[in-house]
């Protein structure tokens, strides 16, 4: 049997609730995903590393997220791999510009529109990339989430995730942010462990993607129960002089508050959270 194609068919026919599969069933995609990743990687290790798996599949054990959804994505993605590999093994094409580098430069290029900030010359690209995005978010979403929901009830909902991307993602003077010194102070405490390093980097992105993923919730209850104004307008003059609130200028509240949705899920999915997270568009 090829489990991979049946827990695809299995996670077709269920679209609206979790998937619950055996510790047989979980323990025999494992043992294959791994065995996968250990026989690919002896051909190409780049595009065959396991570690930033395994991170991931603590992070789901942590949260108790849906681990079929996980599954499905983890499993789409190294079949996708392992389909270009084998495609390009046949034909003996071992060239740089190869559909396998272009599969990783898609990769790259989902989270290269973020901006890039170089914190530490041993810290992963991949959480360079995920710090920029926070920091923009934080002085710009973070700053309109706060403005909406001041003196409502709802603010409280959002209190505890704002206040996590802050110690991400607020950098005061040039100094890296709260999470970031602490994560800099680490490489520099274990001399660069790269284990230590895969580790912190897949956690400070999981939490920073848990926040956004409890914003996300809270946006989508305040938008559906017609929580917010939905003629309330984010004037010129409350944001004049500062370009990096000029997209939100003119929009209602609620046109605000589902681009600021809609931007926090694609953080999540372009930084292959979603599957973790298990993210749901309303």
């Amino acid at each position: 049997m090829n489990l991979y194609r049946w827990i695809s068919r299995i996670l077709r026919k269920s679209q609206k609730n979790s998937v619950d599969l055996s510790k047989d069933e979980i323990s025999a995609l494992l043992n294959k995903i791994r065995a996968d990743y250990s026989d690919y990687s002896k051909e190409n290790p780049k595009a065959f590393h396991i570690l930033p798996f395994e991170e991931r599949y603590t992070q789901v054990l942590k949260t108790r997220a849906d681990l079929a959804s996980f599954l499905k994505v983890e499993i789409d993605y190294l079949e996708k791999l392992k389909k270009i590999h084998n495609q390009r093994k046949e034909k003996m094409e071992i060239v740089r510009s190869s559909p396998m580098d272009r599969i990783l430069e898609e990769q790259e290029r989902a989270i290269q529109h973020y901006p890039y900030n170089d914190f530490h010359p041993q810290g992963r690209r991949e959480l360079k990339f995920f710090y920029g995005a926070i920091l923009e978010y934080a002085e710009r979403e973070l700053i309109l989430l706060q403005k909406i929901f001041k003196g409502t009830p709802e603010i409280k909902n959002i209190f505890d995730p704002i206040l996590s991307l802050e110690r991400l993602g607020v950098s005061k003077k040039g100094i890296p942010s709260l999470k970031i010194s602490e994560h800099i102070k680490s490489i520099l405490a274990t001399n660069g462990n790269p284990l230590r390093i895969e580790q912190e980097t897949q956690n400070l992105i999981k939490d920073g993607c848990i926040a956004l993923k409890v914003i996300c919730e809270n946006l989508d209850i305040s938008i559906k129960n017609k929580l917010v104004s939905s003629t309330a307008i984010l004037s010129s003059e409350e944001v004049e002089g500062s370009e990096k609130f000029q997209e939100y200028a003119g929009k209602t509240y609620e046109e605000i508050l589902k681009q600021i949705y809609e931007k926090s899920s694609k953080i999540i999915k372009d930084f292959r959270m979603e599957g973790i997270l298990s993210i749901k568009k309303p």
